[in-house]
Formats: structure tokens, C-alpha cells, sequence
């Protein structure tokens, strides 16, 4: 990136790294971690391929939530995740094993909200089974 080192607050990255060959991600996320200020953010997103129907065809690589979380990890502290897009036969399935949310909750929720609404909702409770992330990090201050 022509940018210098450390004079960036914050990075945002929204449905970009999938359109790349997985190996050239290293060195963008070094990128962006080098323009990053200490205790600067980054705002990522991507597809889930964990749980999405399908690999789009114009994307190169679809990471899964574990698979990337790990790789942001070694970069930046991971201050918070969450799912964007739910099917809710997957959210009604891992709510009924994980009961992050009452069933009669959720019920009551979908039929408030309406699917699509609800459907962001369950995203949100379950972001390592939603269709799609988002990540907030940050970059660690270094103390030493």
C-alpha cells in the first residue's frame, strides 16, 4: 500500500479478501497491519463458507469463520465478531443445541421482525454460523 507505516486509525476491508488466490492475503493483511497506528481498527467482512450454499464464481477463495478468525488473530486482537445473514432453519437448528436465545424468544422475535429482520438478528447471536462476518479488530499497543 502507498501508505506509511503507522498513520492510519482505521482500516475497512468489506467483502474484498474472497475476491483474491488465499495466498496473497498474507501480505495484504501485512499491509494493512503495517499502515495501521498502534491501537488502530480494522473492520473486516467476508462471506462464511462454513455455512453459505455456495461458492459465488467470482470469488477466488471463501475463508471459513474458525479458519479466518485464526488468521486475523495473528495479526490483531479480535475485539468482536458478528454474523450479518442467517437462514433461519440454521438459526432455529443451533439455537435448539447452543440456547444462546429461549425458543419462545426466538419465536416471538421472528413473527415480530418478520424473516428477513430476523434473519439478521440470528446472524448476530451466531456469528461463527452465519452466511457472512464481520470482524472488529484491533491493533495491539505494544508496551514493551
Amino acid at each position: 500500500f502507498p501508505v506509511e507505516d503507522a498513520s492510519v486509525d482505521v482500516v475497512i476491508c468489506f467483502e474484498f479478501i474472497e475476491h483474491m488466490p488465499r495466498e496473497f492475503a498474507g501480505p495484504v493483511l501485512d499491509g494493512m497491519n503495517r499502515a495501521l497506528r498502534e491501537g488502530g481498527k480494522l473492520l473486516f467482512s467476508t462471506p462464511n463458507s462454513d455455512h453459505g450454499k455456495f461458492q459465488e464464481k467470482h470469488h477466488a477463495y471463501e475463508w471459513g469463520f474458525h479458519e479466518l478468525s485464526e488468521v486475523l488473530s495473528k495479526r490483531w486482537e479480535i475485539v468482536e465478531s458478528y454474523g450479518t445473514f442467517m437462514r433461519r432453519a440454521t438459526f432455529h437448528r443451533v439455537n435448539r443445541q447452543e440456547k444462546r436465545l429461549p425458543v419462545e424468544v426466538a419465536h416471538r422475535l421472528e413473527r415480530t421482525l418478520g424473516p428477513t429482520w430476523f434473519r439478521l438478528v440470528g446472524a448476530a447471536l451466531y456469528p461463527e454460523w452465519s452466511e457472512s462476518a464481520v470482524w472488529i479488530c484491533q491493533k495491539t499497543v505494544n508496551t514493551g
